[in-house]
């Protein structure tokens, strides 16, 4: 009786493991997926650091990156800070940090002298402190600014009286006109107003803690 397939397939595999060769082959296999396994578990930490080093590399350029551009920034910033300096000045004159109320006064005086009026009266609400000068620092962040507010009466055309406004506005050191009250003269033909203006200026943390 004919053998069947199966049985025919089972004899001729039965006879290949037996031989030499098979053996060798399929032991080779086994070591070599043996060998694989183990060297995966071995290389494992090796390539998770390699990883880590280049993401550290590529983290460290960004932030290479973004120091040139910040040093180039500073550059350019020191540029600035070197051309402006010799009009710094002009700053302390604009808001000063040592407010000299007496020349502020006369300025305002000496505008009013080149009109055609006169001022009719002049008062402060208070008189600001004077800090010595090897006080006051060079920092900023010391400082805090205040308005000190003058009322000024003055006399004259409302031409007069608009031109001393915008000498006022347009003085180096600032001057803010909060308040313009005009009022006609029964007497006379002139004009009657009442000015009320600051003088923004910068106090010394320090001091204001003593008011």
């Amino acid at each position: 009786m004919a053998k069947s397939k199966q049985e025919q397939l089972a004899t001729v595999l039965m006879d290949f493991y037996q031989k030499p060769v098979a053996r060798v082959s399929i032991e080779l296999i086994l070591s070599v997926i043996v060998v694989i396994f183990f060297a995966l578990f071995a290389i494992r930490p090796t390539l998770i650091t390699m990883a880590d080093l280049v993401k550290e590399i590529a983290d460290k350029k960004e932030i290479n990156k973004q120091l040139d551009l910040k040093l180039a920034s500073l550059a350019s910033a020191q540029e600035q800070y070197d051309l402006y300096q010799p009009q710094f000045y002009l700053l302390d004159e604009a808001i000063p940090r040592q407010l000299d109320l007496v020349k502020s006064l006369k300025k305002i005086e000496k505008l009013a002298g080149e009109g055609e009026f006169a001022i009719d009266r002049m008062s402060v609400q208070k008189v600001p402190e004077t800090v010595e000068t090897e006080l006051l620092s060079g920092d900023f962040g010391d400082y805090q600014r205040e308005f000190l507010s003058i009322n000024v009466g003055v006399i004259g055309s409302y031409i007069d009286i608009r031109e001393f406004i915008e000498k006022i506005m347009n003085l180096r050191q600032v001057v803010v006109v909060d308040q313009v009250l005009i009022e006609k003269m029964t007497e006379s033909d002139n004009l009657a107003a009442q000015l009320k203006v600051s003088l923004p200026h910068y106090l010394l943390s320090s001091t204001l803690d003593k008011e």
